[in-house]
C-alpha cells in the first residue's frame, strides 16, 4: 500500500472532488514534459503540466501477478518542445513516464499512482500515441544468453566483431523511387538478398538521421528494391541519400559464407534440437 499523508487523505476524501491526472515525461536527455487533463496548469517538482494537449490515458490495467500491466496514451503535438520530427526521429522513444493523481487546488496533495516507460511512439492524426509499459514488463525481458543453434550476438556489435560503420558492410545509395514502406536504389553493388535484415539510413532531406530496418530486398534490374519492417513517416525523393547496412539472419551458414566470420559465431550451431527425441531406433541389418 502506498503511504499517505493526512493532509493528502483528507483532500482526497472529500466530498466535493478537485483531483486531476498529471502525466510526466522524462525524456532520455532528461528533459521533463508535463501534461494534464485539467483545464489550467498545475505545477509541482519543478515543472509545470500543460492544460489543452489533449492527454488521455487508455484501458489500463493492473495485476497482483508477475504479467505487465499495460495501458495507451494518447496525446496531441502541442507539446512543448514536440514537433513531428521529435515524434519521427524517435525522442520521445522509450521515455519514462509518471502517472499522479493530484488535487488542483492544492498540488502538494498528490499520489503517484503508476511508473513505467513509452514504448515505441508513433504519429496519430494530429497527435501522437504511445503504449505505456509498466515497471513489471522489464521482468519479460530476456537477459544473459540464449543458447540456440543461432547466433544471439548483435550484428557489427564487440561480440560480432564485424565493422557495420564503413565499407564494404555499410555502402552509400540513393533513392530512385518508392513509397514509405518500399524503396527502389541505386548504388549498391552486391547480391541484393545480402541487404535483408539490414537497415538503411536517410544521410540528407528532412529525415535525416532517420533508420529504418529491412525487412525483404530483391533485384530489380540494376537497382535494388528494399521492404522495410515500418514505414518512414514520409515518401523519400528520387535523389535522396541512403547509407545501406547489410544484414545477418545469424545463421552459421551465412555467419562462415557471406561474412568469414565463423570464429565470432555466438550460437550452437550442432546443438540437438528437439527433432532427435523423435527419432525412433532402428534395427541393424546385419547382427553376427
Amino acid at each position: 500500500m502506498r503511504p499517505i499523508d493526512d493532509v493528502t487523505a483528507a483532500r482526497f476524501a472529500r466530498t466535493v472532488s478537485s483531483l486531476c491526472t498529471c502525466w510526466q515525461l522524462i525524456l532520455r536527455d532528461e528533459t521533463r514534459i508535463g501534461m494534464t487533463d485539467h483545464d489550467k496548469s498545475i505545477a509541482f517538482e519543478g515543472v509545470v503540466h500543460a492544460p489543452g494537449h489533449g492527454a488521455e490515458g487508455r484501458a489500463l490495467s493492473v495485476s497482483d501477478d508477475l504479467r505487465g500491466d499495460d495501458s495507451e496514451i494518447l496525446a496531441l503535438l502541442s507539446l512543448s518542445g514536440i514537433d513531428r520530427n521529435a515524434i519521427d526521429h524517435g525522442r520521445l522513444d522509450y521515455a519514462r513516464l509518471e502517472i499522479w493523481r493530484v488535487d488542483w487546488e492544492s498540488p502538494d496533495a498528490r499520489i503517484l499512482l503508476r511508473q513505467g516507460r513509452l514504448g515505441t511512439v508513433t504519429r496519430h492524426g494530429e497527435g501522437w500515441r504511445a503504449e505505456f509499459l509498466s515497471l513489471k514488463d522489464a521482468l519479460g525481458q530476456v537477459t544473459g544468453r540464449r543458447f540456440g543453434r543461432v547466433c544471439d550476438a548483435r550484428f557489427g556489435d564487440a561480440r560480432c566483431g564485424l565493422d557495420i560503420a564503413a565499407a564494404p558492410l555499410k555502402q552509400l545509395a540513393a533513392v530512385t523511387m518508392g513509397t514509405e514502406e518500399e524503396l527502389i536504389v541505386s548504388g549498391l553493388m552486391d547480391d541484393p538478398s545480402h541487404y535483408a535484415m539490414g537497415s538503411v539510413e536517410v544521410t540528407d532531406g528532412p529525415l535525416a538521421g532517420l533508420s529504418r530496418s529491412i525487412r525483404v530486398a530483391g533485384a530489380v534490374g540494376d537497382e535494388v528494391s528494399l521492404s522495410l519492417w515500418e514505414p518512414f513517416p514520409d515518401s523519400l525523393l528520387p535523389g535522396t541519400g541512403l547509407a545501406v547496412v547489410k544484414g545477418c539472419d545469424k545463421h552459421f551458414s551465412t555467419c562462415r559464407e557471406r561474412y568469414a566470420n565463423q570464429a565470432n559465431f555466438r550460437g550452437f550451431p550442432h546443438m540437438p534440437g528437439t527433432d532427435i527425441l523423435l527419432k525412433a531406433a532402428q534395427p541393424a541389418e546385419n547382427v553376427t
